[in-house]
């Protein structure tokens, strides 16, 4: 049945004690050197009459654990059916920190407090209440249980070394399975198929530093409503609450209904029940020797990813015309300030109003496993192995892969479950690369040296675009007419009723396309076309609209047609001793290769082209010497 197959290896990574300084400007500890940049002091010397930048970090002593254990065994049933079957087991630790000094923020313990209050008292370090009504609340941040002070009260000491509320999970097992088949036996048809799970772990820089990024370990956080503090007027710095030594402290949650005052804090949150992501990927092809040394290969390959961490708002604005939909929708299960703020419009303004947990700031993010992925793919091959001075292959891939939304796109609010084509692929791809050792005739003394050793290569692509999607920085989304930062909004454009991407399109060769972009016509595709393109639908009063209604990846940018060449001379000194020169031609017909147009409706530069993706032609001459 075959011998059992067993991999073992060992890594040692030994680093430097320093300082993962964040948001700090200045040295982090004289007895952790990290790196600094030396304006520390130039700040207090060259900043009279400006502002104060509170911010800090201070040393961590990260620790992560990962074990992992593979078996696997071929059986080998007859001489045409070999099976290959494996398991592996993972264990993927989440990132702790020796003196437990880091937070998270839990919206199930911050819906225990929906409105925290609107204001704050620091008595000895502790909160305490201000006038009657008024309040703040630390309820909502989370450290681990081996946090080495005593949290202040509110904060919620978990019951494992982690700010998440649960184990990293000890039964990730990956099972694998293959197998090769040949159904006639005559060794020139062959059927090979597998399949299996893989389990990625979160790259540990994604967790500590979302979370080493929080208060009280560093940051500086914003005041909502209140102006900034300055030399001139040095006491609106929020109050906080003592942390660690050396630590910023907690600052803690409020906010003013009457006036949109509040902590406005800019937490980075991991979603409390992060998981480990895992990937399903499958394979079927077969492969058929149809000439001697001629091959052809034809296959399925499939794959999809589910609870991919990715980072998204978490403290994105619902619109306050369906609030409770658009929050439970998309930030999250918990609808804290619905029915609190009574807000009835949408204005930048009132975005803090607005956001799903008041006291937050609306641009905060958190890290969670709200993302999946599906590629699908026929792939085909023709391969020539080396004989006659010749070797070639070709291989063609028809291909669709989609993603949840980019981060960037729809951003308020985020729409996680806006499902479109991946930004990074090409539904065609044709590859072909050759070597030929061309037949010149053999001749003695000098001319047989000179004709002798020659050789042809290169490599041939051609490629259907990457997908693009139209955008328009005219929409508010919920934010008011100036968006939620001063600055529009990317959000899909919007066709009027009954237009499509149909009634964008653009007729003639790809350098008339571009020519007519860039003279004042309407170039890749035409964004000024009358009555394609419509306002956002309007909601919450003036200047408040939707998201529009064009799908991402809804047209296919330029394509790619690139012939790379090599013309080698070897020439042979001795048996062991040659000369080689080369040249090397890239892009050898010099074809333009353009880059994506731009996909703005804002403006009139929409579907205008102005870069290429490849460089002009470049010849590259090489002369070596091989012994």
């Amino acid at each position: 049945m075959g011998n059992p197959t067993f991999q073992r290896w060992a890594d040692l990574l030994i680093g430097r004690a320093g300082c993962a300084a964040f948001t700090g400007t200045g040295t982090c500890s004289p007895t952790n050197p990290g790196n600094t940049n030396g304006t520390a002091g130039s700040s207090i010397t060259g900043g009279v009459g400006g502002t104060i930048s509170t911010g800090t970090s201070i040393p961590y002593d990260w620790r992560i654990t990962d074990l992992d254990a593979f078996v696997q065994d071929d059986f080998k049933f007859n001489s045409r059916l070999t099976l290959n079957l494996g398991v592996r087991w993972e264990y993927d630790g989440w990132a702790k920190e020796k003196k437990g000094y880091f937070t998270n923020i839990w919206p199930s313990l911050l819906s225990k407090v929906p409105n925290p209050g609107s204001g704050c008292v620091i008595n000895g370090g502790s909160i305490g209440l201000g006038a009657a009504g008024t309040g703040c609340s630390l309820v909502g941040y989370v450290v681990p249980g081996n946090y080495k002070s005593t949290p202040p009260d509110g904060i919620y000491r978990n019951t494992i070394d982690n700010v998440l509320n649960n184990h990293a999970p000890y039964t990730n097992f990956a099972p694998r399975v293959g197998f090769a088949w040949q159904p006639i036996g005559n060794g020139r048809w062959v059927l090979r198929g597998g399949g299996g799970f893989f389990y990625e772990m979160i790259p540990g820089q994604n967790t500590t530093g979302m979370s080493g990024g929080n208060t009280p370990l560093a940051g500086s956080p914003l005041v909502g409503g209140l102006t900034t503090a300055s030399l001139a007027n040095p006491w609106q710095i929020p109050a906080t609450i003592p942390g660690p030594p050396g630590s910023f402290g907690f600052t803690p949650r409020w906010i003013n209904l009457a006036t949109g005052a509040n902590s406005n804090i800019a937490q980075q949150p991991m979603a409390e029940d992060l998981t480990v992501p895992v990937t399903y990927e499958w394979t079927l092809n077969t492969q058929y020797e149809f000439l001697p040394s001629w091959m052809l290969e034809i296959g399925y390959v499939g794959s999809h990813g589910i609870h991919q961490a990715a980072q998204s708002r978490a403290g994105q604005m619902g619109q306050v015309a369906n609030v409770n939909y658009n929050i439970a929708q998309l930030a999250g299960p918990d609808c804290v300030s619905c029915a609190i703020t009574g807000v009835t419009t949408s204005t930048p303004a009132n975005a803090t109003l607005r956001v799903p947990y008041l006291g937050f700031a609306p641009t905060a993010i958190r890290l969670a496993n709200d993302d999946s992925y599906k590629f699908n793919s026929l792939q085909a091959s023709v391969r020539k192995q080396l004989s006659r001075g010749l070797q070639l292959q070709g291989s063609y891939t028809w291909s669709r892969a989609f993603i949840t939304a980019p981060y960037g796109i729809n951003t308020y609010p985020y729409l996680i479950h806006q499902y479109e084509p991946n930004n990074n692929y090409r539904p065609h791809r044709f590859v072909m690369n050759y070597l030929w050792n061309l037949p010149l005739p053999q001749r003695p003394g000098v001319a047989g040296k000179v004709m002798e050793g020659w050789a042809w290569s290169g490599v041939i692509t051609v490629q259907n675009g990457y997908p693009i999607t139209l955008t328009d920085l005219g929409g508010s989304v919920f934010c008011g007419g100036n968006g939620c930062s001063g600055n529009g909004v990317v959000s899909t454009a919007n066709f009027c009723p009954g237009k499509w991407v149909q009634d964008v399109a653009t007729h003639g060769s790809i350098q008339q396309r571009v020519t007519s972009g860039l003279t004042g016509g309407p170039g890749y595709f035409n964004g000024k076309a009358e009555g394609v393109f419509c306002q956002q639908p309007t909601v919450n009063g003036p200047g408040n609209t939707l998201f529009g209604n064009a799908p991402g990846g809804i047209l296919l940018g330029p394509g790619q047609n690139n012939w790379d060449m090599s013309i080698a001379k070897t020439t042979r000194i001795r048996e062991s001793q040659s000369v080689q020169f080369r040249a090397e031609f890239f892009n050898t017909f010099n074809h333009p290769q353009f880059s994506l147009p731009n996909p703005s409706l804002s403006g009139g530069s929409a579907g205008q082209i102005t870069g290429t993706s490849v460089s002009p032609r470049i010849i590259q001459l090489a002369l070596k010497y091989l012994f």
